[in-house]
Order: structure tokens, then sequence, then C-alpha cells
């Protein structure tokens, strides 16, 4: 077991490094061939200065060629990458034998793919991450994106999940609810980014579970926004970035959407 966690953490940090390609370029249409450069002073970074972790911290957090500062985030992104993808291994290990993720979307989902659900795991983790930091960071959730992570998860659905239709279903309600916001508020209380989004994350949740997501994602979005307004951070008409709400809900009822489910059914 220790030797799969060891593993898992290796490659969600290689992965890592990816998704800080993906930020940087994906907003602004960069190819993503090609050598990775320094933003700064556009210098090509040799592979050995571009070691996940390591390497920010042995260049002392700068540029090889222009000694300028390298942003936190990229270190934080690999290691969020990582850990996110350790902990879905961790919690699917304990699918049938912890009744508190049991019958969970990742449990459906490991129930059905096996040895498969590891690398599955790592892709959505890979969406996620990009989803959350650039719209946290840029306002905005790529099509491209959020219609890539749709198109994997219907291809696993039709290879291995005999329930397709119910759960392909829940995406477009989800996808139709947020649209109906967006309409609504004339695109001022939903963006369209959030609306394809929901497409993606509401499939790959499947039912009640989405709905379990949606209203977690609004919730923690409220007392969030309300913090801010009240610590003077934006304004009662700011608009907030909606993707990082609707990201980290959807990981957390990936894992425990069923505990969640049964637990607001009480209320």
């Amino acid at each position: 077991m220790l030797l799969l966690y060891g593993l898992t953490l290796l490659l969600g940090l290689v992965l890592g490094s990816f998704v800080n390609v993906l930020i940087w370029r994906l907003p602004r249409k960069m190819s993503l061939g090609g050598r990775s450069i320094c933003p700064e002073c556009r210098a090509k970074i040799f592979w050995y200065d571009n070691i996940p972790l390591i390497s920010y911290f042995l260049l002392g957090r700068k540029c090889r060629s222009c000694m300028k500062k390298i942003s936190w985030r990229y270190p934080a992104v690999e290691a969020g990458v990582a850990l996110a993808f350790l902990i879905l291994v961790a919690a699917s290990t304990k699918c049938f034998t912890s009744t508190f993720i049991d019958s969970s979307p990742i449990c459906e989902w490991f129930g059905s793919l096996w040895v498969f659900s590891y690398p599955y795991y790592l892709v959505i983790t890979v969406f996620f991450v990009t989803v959350f930091v650039i719209d946290l960071k840029d306002r905005i959730i790529l099509d491209q994106v959020s219609f890539l992570g749709f198109a994997i998860v219907v291809a696993f659905l039709l290879l291995f999940r005999p329930d397709f239709y119910e759960v392909i279903l829940s995406g477009f309600a989800s996808a139709s609810f947020l649209l109906l916001i967006n309409l609504f508020t004339k695109g001022r209380g939903m963006g369209l980014g959030d609306v394809k989004f929901a497409l993606f994350a509401g499939t790959l949740l499947g039912w009640p579970e989405a709905l379990v997501w949606m209203f977690l994602s609004f919730l923690t979005g409220a007392i969030v926004g309300l913090i801010l307004v009240i610590r003077g951070k934006v304004g009662l008409k700011s608009q907030i970035a909606f993707g990082p709400f609707l990201v980290a809900c959807v990981y957390i009822v990936f894992i425990i959407g069923h505990y969640l489910a049964k637990l607001l059914y009480k209320f």
C-alpha cells in the first residue's frame, strides 16, 4: 500500500507540472508543445530546472536566467494535484470497508473501472485543478477543458457503466439549472463557463449527488462571499469567481456524496 501511495504522489507531482503548463498557456491560446519558458525573461527552462517541487527550492525560488522570483503558485499546483490524487486513491481503497463513502460516486466508478480507476482519477484531478486555478486567476472556465472532461466521462460511461443514460441525464439537468440562472440574471449571477462545467461535473457525479453538489456549491459560495463583504474585501455588487466553489464541492461530493445526500435527506 505504501508503494501505491508513493507512486501516486510521484505521478501526481509530474502531472501537476503539466497542469502548470495548461494554466499558463490555455488562457493565452498558446501551443502546448515545446519547452517551458520563464514568463518574465522568456528563457527556455532546462529539464533539471523543471523537476516538480525540487527545482523550485534548489533555484532559491528564482529563475536561473533573470533571477526574478518564481511564483509560489507553481509548487502549490504541483503539490495540490499530487495531494488531490492521493486522497482519491486512498478513499477508493475504503469503498468496501467504510459506510462513510460506500455508494458515493467514487465507489460507483471504482466498482466499474477497477484498475482503470486510478488513471481515471488522475485525469479528472488534472481537470479539477486546471479549472480551479484558471477561474481563480483569470475569471474564466475554458470551454475546451469542460467539454473534453465531459467527453472523457461519457466515453468511460459507455464502456463501463450500465446506468450511463441516468448519469448523463444528471449532467444535462445540472447544466440546465445553471443555464436558467444565467438567463434569469442575464449573466450577472452565473456565467456560461459555469454552465458548461456543470455538464461535466454533473455527469461525473450522477444522481442525486449532482443535486447535493449544486446545493453545497451555492452554500459555500454564499458563506465565503458574505465573509469577504464583511471584511471589506469585496463590495455587495462585486462578482466573485464561482468556478473554485464548483470544483471544490464536486471533489468533496465525489468522495462522500452519498453520505451528504443522506444527511440532507434527514433535514
